[in-house]
């Protein structure tokens, strides 16, 4: 009989310690943070993988278009700290939340305005930075010990960059169905922009987008997410040059756009007249700031950016 409940100890000793080990197994194996369904590791724009360990709670945006993409994914408390644009943009009511939330301005958009020290003080989980305008800062980031995803941003070559950056985003903090949801809405608003100018004859027009007038006049060319987003809309891109390019009067001239679109900030009717586009005879239709950012940030915009680009298209020149 003694034997017997030995057995009997012996066995229920032995589920209590496999019980113990599995509990223990979940519990320290899975990152309260994360189901077990998460992914830990990011792929970003620059093929590398990121590691996470938990689920970042505190994180530094230092590009609006990635600011927009947070707000849009429902990601906004998690912000501790933006670039200074961000700080001050007023789309989606991101410059009220920020200062009411105490959300930090980390400096400027391009990586020589980024204050690092800010950032560093902030201690972040993560920060979501710019490949063309923030790469400069990697070997800084390294070194600190700070980690860093990289999105397309302005460097964004077509719409699936784009794309590719809001999935980037939405791995990062598991909200896979509001990207299918941002991405479709952004879809829908370009084929309706496509149908518009079908409708109203403007498929075919020539757009020359001029973004700035340093030291000459700056064009969007081929293989730039404008490029990209003009020929999903039915129109053609008259700039005959590559990314965000330097074009004369000349080339313009020889280029023979129908349509002007200057998308510029702080850009007077002087500096437009010295530039020589007025010569040409086309038609130049000048963005405000508002509708400026809509074009020039490629995030969850794009899809008005293409609505914009044929509205503004058709009071210019009219349709069938």
């Amino acid at each position: 009989m003694v034997d017997k409940y030995k057995t009997i100890l012996i066995t229920i000793i032995i589920v209590i310690v496999i019980l113990v080990s599995v509990l223990t197994y979940f519990k320290y194996s899975v990152p309260a943070e994360y189901n077990i369904s998460s992914e830990p590791t990011i792929v970003d724009a620059l093929n590398r993988t990121v590691s996470l360990n938990k689920a970042p709670e505190r994180i530094i945006s230092l590009a609006p278009s990635i600011t927009e993409l947070v707000f849009m994914l429902g990601q906004e408390d998690k912000l501790i700290g933006v670039d200074s644009s961000s700080y001050n943009s007023s789309y989606l009511g991101i410059n009220n939340y920020c200062r009411e939330h105490n959300i930090s301005d980390v400096g400027g958009y391009w990586w020589n305005t980024i204050d690092i020290e800010k950032i560093i003080s902030l201690n972040p989980d993560l920060i979501l930075a710019d490949m063309g305008a923030h790469i400069k800062l990697n070997q800084t980031f390294y070194e600190y010990e700070l980690t860093v995803i990289y999105l397309h941003g302005g460097s964004s070559s077509s719409i699936d960059d784009i794309y590719s950056d809001i999935d980037i985003i939405a791995n990062v903090f598991d909200v896979a169905d509001k990207a299918s949801e941002l991405k479709s809405n952004i879809s829908l608003k370009i084929e309706n922009a496509k149908k518009y100018a079908i409708e109203n004859c403007l498929n075919g027009k020539r757009v020359l987008i001029v973004v700035g007038f340093y030291n000459g006049i700056w064009v969007s060319g081929e293989q730039t997410y404008i490029d990209d987003l003009l020929n999903n809309i039915g129109l053609d891109n008259a700039a005959e040059v590559t990314g965000w390019s330097i074009a004369s009067i000349e080339d313009i001239a020889r280029w023979n756009p129908d349509v002007i679109i200057i998308a510029s900030m702080g850009i007077d009717y002087n500096v437009i007249n010295e530039s020589g586009l007025p010569l040409l005879k086309k038609p130049i239709i000048i963005l405000n700031s508002t509708e400026t950012d809509i074009l020039m940030r490629p995030g969850p915009r794009l899809g008005d950016a293409a609505l914009l680009i044929v509205y503004k298209l058709f009071n210019a020149i009219g349709g069938c």
